[in-house]
């Protein structure tokens, strides 16, 4: 069996053949931003065919925290990967995203068909904007596969270990650690209800959804959800109100897409994706303290924008489908009808 790596994803070729019951996957990693980090585990059988995969840890999970070490991977444990950023380093053991039934389901002894014959590839992919601005150093992974009735030396670095071989397999099964955030991925929190305000220090409820790729503002819908967030991000020039604006934009996608039914390519959806992707890119390269037009200019993405406060004016009358129900009650619509955003920015010009 070996091991060919790279920065991000390597592989473990195991010859041995046999039913898979149980498995678990545990790696040490370093990076500066492990919520930019989608980690799955792909298969391929003896004969290279890829078969299947799972998603570890989906893009969000961690934040903006730093550094995976000695991190596990099973289906036996009680909590996902948390969210917050202050867990970080991360150290424990969580439920995968995907649960690991799809690749032990079934008759086959080839990998990702039931059984353990194949190639299994961890990848670790850094799929937020700037991705070629951060490095992803892959230390240490092992792979551990049971079959239905190991023996009792089977949780020993044995034979039935088929990642004993790498750093990090040891004898015993690992802890399972009850360690999560204040939410576990296709829950919403807060009782289920929406905050009565939208502003810094606010957190919407919800979980993680990855967001589209960012495309030129071409529609009055995407400038209205940029707007929107741009007074939240207006309101503080504090690094600390910068990333709780990002996670309030991921879970306004995730109310839209998962609560309300809206389709990925909605166009208010759309819009906030791309408001996020945006916002992520301006997080990685832009000083939050530099001055309001500067990081108004960079955030919006549209310098040919003659008048924001114009703009926010023109917010309350627009049809926004979806956003709208969302923000009623939280006074966001309420306060551009008020004029309150149009004074917030009035005479600023990009």
């Amino acid at each position: 069996m070996g091991n060919s790596k790279t920065p991000g994803m390597s592989t473990i070729r195991v010859d041995d053949a046999f039913d898979v019951k149980h498995m678990e996957v545990s790696l040490t990693a370093s990076h500066r931003r492990i919520g930019a980090l989608n980690v799955f585990l792909s298969t391929a059988d003896a004969g290279g065919t890829p078969d299947g995969s799972v998603v570890l840890k989906s893009r969000g999970l961690g934040r903006l925290g730093n550094d995976m070490i000695d991190v596990t991977f099973s289906d036996a444990a009680t909590a996902f990967f948390p969210e917050p950023e202050e867990a970080a380093p991360f150290s424990g053991t969580w439920m995968p995203s995907e649960s690991f039934f799809s690749l032990t389901d079934g008759d086959s002894q080839e990998a990702g068909k039931g059984g353990s014959k194949g190639a299994w590839t961890l990848h670790l992919d850094d799929v937020a904007p700037n991705a070629d601005k951060r490095t992803i150093f892959l230390r240490t992974w092992s792979l551990k596969l049971c079959p239905e009735e190991p023996p009792e030396t089977a949780n020993d670095a044995g034979a039935n270990d088929a990642g004993a071989n790498a750093a990090g397999a040891g004898a015993g099964e690992p802890a399972v650690e009850a360690q999560s955030g204040p939410w576990r991925p296709g829950s919403v929190i807060g009782g289920g209800g929406f905050p009565g305000t939208v502003l810094p220090g606010t957190v919407l409820p919800g979980t993680v959804a990855q967001g589209l790729a960012s495309e030129p503002f071409e529609d009055m819908h995407e400038i209205a959800s940029r707007a929107i967030l741009l007074y939240l991000y207006g309101a503080s020039a504090t690094e600390f109100h910068v990333a709780l604006l990002d996670r309030a934009l991921e879970r306004s996608v995730f109310v839209l897409k998962d609560v309300m039914g809206l389709p990925p390519l909605h166009p208010t959806v759309a819009a906030l994706s791309a408001a996020k992707d945006h916002l992520d890119a301006f997080i990685d390269t832009v000083s939050v303290r530099e001055p309001l037009k500067d990081r108004l200019t960079g955030a919006l993405g549209l310098p040919g924008l003659p008048d924001l406060g114009g703009v926010l004016g023109n917010l309350a009358g627009l049809d926004l489908p979806g956003l709208g129900d969302f923000f009623q009650g939280a006074g966001v619509l309420s306060g551009l009808s008020s004029g309150l955003l149009p004074s917030l920015f009035s005479g600023l010009t990009l």
